[in-house]
């Protein structure tokens, strides 16, 4: 048993020093993004880590959408606050990419989390100023079994790669979901400029990662996060931006064209259900 656990720390130690790609709202340059579509290339192609944003319905219902407005991704238009997830269910959420994905809707958070359950880790961001919203999604992660497959399968937080990762701009509400959930759901921080304030107040809280715009991340940071126990992710104001080269030592990279990144970066090749689309990018 001492050498399969220190053959698993080797093994976790080699892991986390590759840059984990993160399929930004799904496969997006394939597929519109936050959808059942995205998502479900990005498993066939062989990226498990997925990320989508979470906000709330008029009546209280967590659903998948980047924008506070529908206009850009649906035939529907206003607030999405301001719509019943009956209406929202209604709407088209895939011609505007093709109309090969007209058949596609505004995911459910439920919806979501048993379509990824077993076959994913998920980044989950919480939109800001939804104060409810961290007990909406921690109460979905219970009822869908999530909660019940980390605590069987967690060794160590340090040693394990998170399943889940609850991220959010907003500090109340990422403090609310961290009492609201176990340990082996892990937190992270998104800003949008890098302060010592900001990386003090995050190592503080016991947040797993702060997540930096990724032309921001520099050697120092990743130096400076480390001795305050924290990893860095990356994101990118647009998808042009995105080059996974620039943040060595970085723990997570979300980004639209994982297969891309991957081969720039020549990560090693993670196998897949539909490689030949891949090749072809």
């Amino acid at each position: 048993m001492l050498v399969l656990h220190i053959v698993f720390i080797l093994y976790t130690k080699i892991v986390f020093k590759r840059t984990t790609l993160v399929a930004h709202r799904g496969y997006s340059i394939h597929a519109p993004e936050n959808t059942h579509a995205a998502f479900m290339m990005a498993i066939d192609r062989g990226y498990k880590d997925i990320e989508f944003d979470v906000q709330l319905t008029k009546d209280g219902v967590p659903m998948i959408m980047h924008d506070t407005t529908i206009d850009r991704t649906t035939n529907g238009s206003g607030a999405l606050k301001d719509h019943t997830y009956a209406e929202l269910k209604m709407l088209d959420a895939g011609s505007w990419f093709g109309t090969n994905y007209k058949d596609q809707t505004i995911p459910s958070l439920l919806e979501v989390l048993k379509l990824l359950r077993g076959k994913a880790y998920v980044h989950i961001e919480l939109k800001k100023n939804q104060p409810t919203l961290p007990q909406k999604v921690a109460e979905l992660l219970h009822s869908t079994g999530w909660l019940d497959d980390i605590n069987r399968s967690a060794v160590s937080r340090k040693l394990t790669k998170p399943k889940i990762i609850i991220s959010s701009e907003d500090r109340s509400m990422l403090l609310v979901s961290m009492k609201l959930l176990p340990s082996t759901v892990v937190h992270e921080i998104i800003v949008n400029k890098v302060t010592d304030e900001g990386l003090e107040w995050a190592s503080a809280q016991g947040l797993y990662s702060y997540h930096p715009d990724g032309n921001d991340i520099t050697p120092e940071l990743i130096k400076k996060a480390k001795k305050l126990n924290l990893h860095i992710g990356a994101w990118w104001w647009t998808r042009d931006e995105q080059d996974v080269r620039k943040i060595k030592g970085a723990r997570y990279a979300f980004v639209d064209a994982p297969h891309q990144h991957r081969q720039r970066s020549r990560l090693p090749f993670l196998r897949s259900k539909n490689n030949t689309q891949d090749q072809k990018f």
